[in-house]
């Protein structure tokens, strides 16, 4: 079993996966409720077990650092950012109640684009590859748009979690291009 409380010989990598992994989960998690109209405690416990481990990687970063230090800033980054997604997602589930059957149904279009999203995001983010993280961009800033006429009232949940996506994307796309040398300074 991993040590979360301390820091144990364990790769930063693989727990950070591990994170990125729970909040996959999360987001199924709750595509699952709104689809069923139930909400169940699943999550509560999910966003518990996301802060520990949010909270072993930001340890981590602190203490030991990468080989790589460009990259600290980016994961410290993104590591905050994953809490914060499943903490929204969370808010989400518990409207849940409050919504109508039409509502349910048409969140989960909206939340099925954008847990793609999420998933596409989070799969190439070891690559710091400039061209994914371009896209993925443009994506989500179109997908904002989109949503914004979305008349739901948990919908400002799914631009709040789009636009956490668009500002990681822009805060990495920075970190690359320092890194690569394009920066104009």
């Amino acid at each position: 079993m991993t040590d979360v409380g301390g820091l144990r010989d364990v790769d930063f990598k693989v727990i950070f996966r591990r994170l990125i992994y729970l909040t996959y989960d999360a987001f199924s998690s709750c595509r699952i409720q709104l689809e069923d109209g139930k909400i169940n405690e699943e999550l509560v416990v999910l966003n518990i077990t996301v802060n520990q481990f949010a909270d072993y990687c930001l340890r981590y970063l602190t203490k030991r650092g990468l080989p790589d230090p460009e990259k600290i800033s980016p994961y410290a980054q993104l590591t905050a950012e994953l809490e914060m997604l499943v903490d929204t997602v969370l808010l989400i589930t518990k409207r849940i109640p409050h919504m109508s059957k039409a509502q349910r149904q048409q969140l989960v279009r909206v939340h099925e684009k954008v847990e793609k999203f999420v998933k596409d995001f989070y799969t190439h983010i070891f690559d710091f590859d400039i061209k994914t993280l371009q896209a993925s961009y443009v994506l989500t800033r179109n997908a904002t748009k989109e949503l914004r006429n979305v008349t739901n009232p948990a919908a400002d949940y799914y631009l709040q979690i789009l636009s956490t996506l668009r500002n990681s994307s822009s805060h990495i796309l920075t970190q690359a291009n320092l890194m690569l040398g394009y920066n104009d300074a």
